[in-house]
């Protein structure tokens, strides 16, 4: 594979948390893994602000994410949205898909794609 092919293609940062286990100040207490992440912040319920190790070259990167609200087959789904993307962190929110109420993710996979400074 070219090195183009994997500058341009891989993940630039990738966070699996346990939502209910993060704690406030921001560190990584409640993180089960991490590339160039730095930190993690509990904004307030079901709401995370994720900081970065190298920053983002500009805030036009893709940030997806999963969440599941329990940890049964068939738990309850559950909503990802990222907002306040900007060359040093993103903050996103997880609720419930079937009322629409915030709450913290059981667990909650993101990955950022763009281009790093």
């Amino acid at each position: 594979v070219g090195t183009s092919y994997v500058v341009n293609g891989s993940a630039k940062a990738w966070v699996n948390i346990s939502s209910a286990s993060l704690t406030n100040p921001a560190g990584l207490t409640g993180v089960n893994g991490s590339l160039n992440v730095a930190s993690v912040l509990d904004v307030q319920t079901g709401e995370v602000t994720v900081s970065f190790t190298n920053n983002m070259n500009n805030d036009d990167y893709s940030v997806v994410g999963t969440s599941n609200q329990s940890n049964t087959v068939g738990g309850r789904n559950s909503n990802f949205g990222a907002y306040a993307i900007g060359t040093s962190s993103y903050t996103f929110s997880t609720t419930r898909a079937s009322s629409a109420a915030v709450e913290d993710g059981f667990v909650v996979s993101s990955t950022v794609h763009g281009d790093l400074a």
